[in-house]
Order: structure tokens, then sequence, then C-alpha cells
């Protein structure tokens, strides 16, 4: 026996997404497992097959039964947990720009099920704030976030009609674009109506010496929660289920020499951000002055159970959906008008508002975006009050309704998903 000093903290996190459930990725970007670097990650240590007992009948009142080994999928959890940062220049998904091999891409993939990240294009004619013609409407999708430059800087909008080349947003621009304005697409996130996507999860442990303990965790699949607070950097953490498991043995599967380069850029902080709650149509310039926002999206997985799979589990579907998959609460100083319901300016159990919260990092061309928005934002109860500090304040509860502002066409599958969508995240 050889027993070695390993700090469990020196270790390295990879997240691919599974082209078959239960098999570890081993094609290009997002079916690969790509390196991390994570703010929190735990795979629950140690995890364990079921045994199952053997409960045959003896004579003897003693006689010990020797349990036979079951499954692995009952033991297994991964908390992955990932600070919000600036998108690269180079990852900007201007008419020249790569898409960038985020983990952050691969985690959202899996919590949302749909992905738009297509480089963008410019503007061949300005119309109106609302409304311009593109250079080439073919990479820009109805419900998708993109950023137009207006007087030098990107603004962002939503998607809500695309007649040819010409795009309609929402809310309007502070002017009327230029022509060659660009035109960013942003990493848009929306919850796909058919979702059965599951990952894999590798962790390695770092020794000085000898074989490195490893974890090998396929068919993953989770939820995530998301918090934006105040001052702070903004985070989100995926909590996930997994299917089976190889380890602690190394592999040889996982590189644990080479150091861990972050993809994207430097963390951004909640400072100067916007949230948005309107009755009607969102205004840029019309900011709601708030304490807290944070955003629960739970997804509901079911097992495919098959007998002849190897842990008995074929795939997993996510049925996730009414009465609230979405839910957005937000605290905010107390307000008498909004407090009482019967104003014009009042939040009432039966109200529907337009809501995004929008964190801008850096500045000029390379000004990066994060957004969330939950398009009709019904509230679920009056206004609780709380307090902060000696002071009092009030708790809103959202939960997030089918989009209502994009028109519908001849979309189907995720582009008619991406239209409806109660709720949207986007990066870039």
């Amino acid at each position: 026996m050889t027993q070695r000093n390993i700090i469990q903290r020196r270790r390295v996190t990879y997240v691919g997404e599974e082209s078959a459930f239960g098999t570890a990725p081993s094609g290009s970007f997002p079916n690969a497992m790509t390196k991390g670097v994570f703010r929190d990650a735990e795979i629950g240590l140690d995890p364990q097959e079921t045994m199952l007992d053997v409960d045959d009948e003896s004579i003897r009142r003693q006689d010990a039964v020797h349990p036979v080994h079951g499954l692995q999928s009952d033991s297994t959890t991964v908390s992955l947990g990932r600070l919000m940062r600036a998108t690269p220049s180079a990852g900007l998904l201007t008419a020249s720009g790569t898409a960038v091999e985020s983990v952050d891409r691969i985690l959202l993939r899996h919590i949302f099920g749909t992905e738009h990240a297509a480089v963008g294009t410019t503007v061949a004619t300005g119309t109106s704030s609302t409304v311009f013609d593109a250079t080439s409407a073919s990479n820009i999708k109805k419900g998708s976030f993109v950023a137009v430059t207006i007087s030098g800087t990107p603004e962002w909008a939503k998607v809500t009609n695309i007649s040819t080349a010409t795009i309609t947003v929402t809310p309007p621009f502070s002017g009327t674009p230029s022509t060659s304005a660009v035109v960013r697409n942003l990493y848009t996130y929306a919850p796909a109506e058919n979702h059965s996507m599951s990952l894999s999860v590798y962790r390695g442990f770092v020794a000085d010496s000898g074989t490195e303990p490893e974890y090998i965790v396929n068919g993953c699949y989770g939820s995530a929660a998301f918090d934006f607070p105040v001052g702070q950097i903004p985070n989100y953490t995926v909590n996930l289920n997994g299917t089976a498991f190889t380890g602690p043995a190394a592999s040889g599967s996982i590189d644990t020499a080479t150091t861990v380069s972050e993809a994207m850029g430097a963390p951004v902080v909640v400072k100067g951000a916007k949230l948005y709650i309107a009755t009607s149509a969102i205004s840029r310039a019309t900011a709601v002055a708030y304490e807290k926002f944070s955003l629960e999206y739970n997804n509901q997985w079911e097992k495919i159970v098959d007998g002849g799979a190897a842990q008995a589990v074929a795939g997993v579907v996510n049925t996730a959906g009414r009465p609230r998959a979405v839910k957005g609460m937000v605290t905010l100083r107390f307000d008498a008008d909004a407090y009482d319901k019967s104003t014009s300016n009042g939040f009432g159990a039966d109200d529907v508002f337009r809501m995004a919260l929008v964190i801008t990092y850096g500045s000029g061309s390379t000004l990066s975006h994060w957004i969330v928005e939950i398009p009709r934002a019904r509230i679920t109860a009056k206004p609780k009050l709380t307090k902060v500090g000696e002071r009092l304040y009030m708790d809103l509860e959202f939960s997030g309704q089918t989009d209502d502002q994009v028109t519908i066409a001849s979309e189907t599958g995720d582009d008619l998903a991406r239209c409806y969508a109660p709720v949207r995240f986007a990066f870039g």
C-alpha cells in the first residue's frame, strides 16, 4: 500500500456534450471534452454502485448475506459553478468573428436545449429605430438577440420579425442604424420543446508523481440557478445527476499536466446593470433601481429505462414545463405605488410584465453583454415586505410565460421554440 498526499483543490475538470447517451464524446466542439475553469466544481466524492441485498432463506440465523452489485445511476452527482465573463473580442459574433469554444456554451446548451451562435452581418439600410435591412439575414434568427452599433456603441435588441432581409427588433435603438453598422449576433439560449441532451464530466486530481485519481461520469443531466449579486460577479451553478461512472482509478483519458486556459475573458461585475420591468414594451431609457435579481430554471428529467442498457438507462428526456418552469426573483426598495395593485405602477397577482436584466462589460466595439429576459413575467403573488438591514424592501416573484412579441411564420423545431421562449439567456 502506497499512501500519498493529494490536495483536492489541485484538479482539472472537463465537460462535453454526448453524441450518444452515456458515452464520452470524441468529436468536435461541443461534442468534445472541453477544459473549463470553475468557481466551484464538485463530484460527489466516492460515488457508489447500489448494493442489492439477497434475501434468500437460510436455516442459520446469523448467516451473512453477500449483496449483489446493482446500478450506478442513483448515487452520482456533479455540481459545476461558473463565473460569468466577458466575451473575448475574437469570439464576438460579427461577420468576421469566430464562435468561442467555451464550457459556458456546453452547459447552457444542456440547460436550455437550443443555442444560436452564428456570425453576424452589417446594416445595408436603416429605416427606423426598430427596423433595418441586413446585408445578409441568413444567420439572423427570430427570438434571438443581436447587438447593433449605434453611434459607436453596440446596443442589444431582440429580433421579433424577419422579412427577406428586413429585421424588426425590440426595444427600439437609441437611433436609426447607419449603413455598414456592425450587426453582431449574441450567443442566445432558449428552452427546446424536445430536449434530451446529456453531458459527460471528467475530473482529474493533479499529483506530483505516481497515478492521479480520476473520475469519468457519463449520462449527466440537470438544472441551473443563476445569481446576479449587485457589486459582485454574476454566476450560475449547474447541478447534475450521473448515470454511470468510472474511477477513482486513473484512466489515462484526462490530461492533468496542461494548465487550464480560460476561453472567455475577465469576470464581469454587476455594476451599471439595467433591469427593465414594464407593463408594455421595454424602453432602454427606463430602468428600475433594484437590489437583487436571480433566476431559477428547473428541468425535470425522466430516465428512459431499458433493461438492455449498461446501467438500465438508454437516455433521458426533459419533461419540465407547466405550471412553472421559469422563476425570476427581484428585490426592490419599498414603493407605495408599486405595492398598491390599484395604481398604474402596481404589482398585482395577475399582472404581466416585460422583464430583462442587461449587464455590460467594456466599451466601444468590444462591449460585451450578459442578458436574461423573461418576455412575459407574471407576478405570482402580492409583493412580500422584507427587511434589508433596517430598511423596508419588497420581494417579487415572477413566473415566465411564452413570448407573444415574435411574429410566427413557417418556423419549426428549435426555431419555433426560440420564438415562443418563456425565458432567454444570452451573452456576447
